[in-house]
């Protein structure tokens, strides 16, 4: 599946859209959510019944046809903010389906602190006084094949180029891309 859930994202919590090699070749269109089949949305509502659909994409790209839809999971604090405390704010998942429903990706936005500590290091090793912009917890689901878990980020470096990361749990570098920023 294409990496549109992460320009998906970043518009969608930044207002500004990313070119990254390779989408030019992607289609994307927004879907209703009420047009999204059947059988996908109930896998949606059966996998996060708490979470409320907020969008959809129908897409096409070089492995073929898939279709994403945003959640938003609204925090749950498990007791009230204190006077002047900032509570936590929602989250977005995005999952990825095949044309036939079957999901190929989710994607959990996570808070900067709950990025693991080895990713991080990972990130302050390579780019030193950089900054995390985004984060997202990847599960890769493959019928048949063991679950693979990778971390996306969006790091500002220190010379405030923006660069788009693949890191495994263990704080390895699988994929490293120089972003560049567009105006919309």
């Amino acid at each position: 599946m294409s990496n549109a859930w992460i320009q998906s994202a970043v518009a969608l919590l930044f207002g500004t859209w990313l070119a990254l090699p390779g989408w030019a070749e992607d289609i994307e269109e927004d879907l209703p959510l009420g047009k999204v089949p059947k059988p996908i949305m109930k896998t949606v509502k059966d996998r996060f019944p708490d979470a409320k659909p907020v969008s959809a994409v129908y897409g096409q790209d070089k492995e073929g046809a898939y279709y994403e839809v945003a959640l938003l999971v609204k925090h749950a604090a498990p007791k009230p903010a204190k006077k002047g405390e900032i509570p936590p704010p929602d989250r977005h998942i995005f999952i990825v389906f095949d044309a036939a429903g079957v999901v190929h990706e989710i994607s959990k936005e996570l808070a900067v602190k709950d990025v693991p500590e080895p990713v991080a290091k990972a990130i302050s090793g390579k780019f030193p006084k950089s900054t995390i912009e985004m984060a997202l917890e990847q599960a890769h689901e493959t019928p048949g094949v063991k679950q693979k878990l990778t971390f996306d980020l969006l790091v500002a470096k220190a010379d405030k180029k923006k660069v788009h990361l693949t890191i495994d749990p263990k704080g390895k570098i699988l994929k490293e891309e120089a972003v560049k920023e567009e105006k919309k």
